[in-house]
């Protein structure tokens, strides 16, 4: 894959990487660091999951609360000592709550039902036909679209549009996604106990990007809960700032059984 991306591997000894999906084959992480080696002759490979590369990131391999909201949503938290916690994460069928999908999918949602005149939202079926075609057939081509999670959150824009001229459904539902952040935020503060770490929040993934309704209320929220002595920490760096902070091993350690590393020796 590299090679056909154009990267020259001649002279590379070591690979750090955050990869999609890792926690689910997590317990064969020792077989995916030993392809690497066999593929590409290395002498280090580093591994984490994606949303571990984006803590890292964010908070330039510092202990903190992580937010990362994009298509899913997970929230990560590492009190600096090797300690995790991690909230939500579980996917778009059980989990990803405030999710660009979970917000696709609710605005879809009132799309069909005001199609079938079960109130719903005039603005967003006329959003939904614009983007995907006829509402009759947008089942059907959602079901057989591999890619069909990332299809449905791509509609999330156009809930924030509606949002933004006035719709009060689609308001509700970006009120909604912000408060099942806020929740999740709180959650992983409370798991980490007192101290810094569970005071230091920052973000990554493109819906905190999104200020006036995502960012601003989930912070309204938190404060709300805890006080206003939480420093909001805007990203130092993106996942892979956090890939390449792997090879440190203070960094390494902060993270503790959520990086795994193996070498080899001639």
């Amino acid at each position: 894959m590299c090679r056909n991306a154009g990267v020259e591997l001649e002279g590379i000894t070591t690979v750090a990487a955050g990869l999609t999906g890792l926690g689910e084959v997590w317990s064969r992480r020792s077989e995916l660091c030993d392809q690497l080696y066999t593929h590409l002759a290395l002498a280090e490979v580093v591994v984490a999951s994606d949303v571990v590369t984006s803590h890292l990131g964010a908070l330039a391999g510092m202990p903190g609360v992580v937010a990362a909201i994009g298509t899913g949503s997970v929230v990560l938290g590492l009190d600096g000592g090797g300690r995790a916690v991690k909230v939500d994460g579980w996917g778009h069928l059980l989990g990803d709550a405030g999710s660009g999908f979970a917000i696709g999918r609710s605005g879809l949602r009132a799309a069909l039902e005001h199609h079938d005149g079960r109130g719903g939202s005039a603005r967003l079926a006329s959003a939904a036909e614009a983007r995907f075609g006829p509402l009759e057939e947008l089942s059907g081509a959602i079901l057989a679209d591999p890619a069909r999670v990332r299809r449905v959150a791509s509609f999330a824009p156009d809930v924030a549009d509606a949002a933004r001229a006035g719709d009060a459904l689609a308001s509700r539902i970006w009120a909604d996604a912000a408060t099942s952040v806020a929740a999740a935020i709180l959650a992983a503060m409370r798991r980490l106990g007192p101290g810094e770490a569970s005071r230091t929040v920052s973000w990554a993934g493109s819906l905190l990007e999104v200020e006036d309704l995502m960012r601003s209320p989930v912070r309204q929220r938190v404060t709300a809960e805890v006080g206003d002595d939480v420093d909001w920490s805007a990203p130092a760096g993106t996942a892979i700032d956090g890939a390449a902070a792997l090879l440190w091993s203070e960094v390494r350690a902060r993270a503790g059984d959520l990086v795994h590393r193996a070498t080899w020796t001639d």
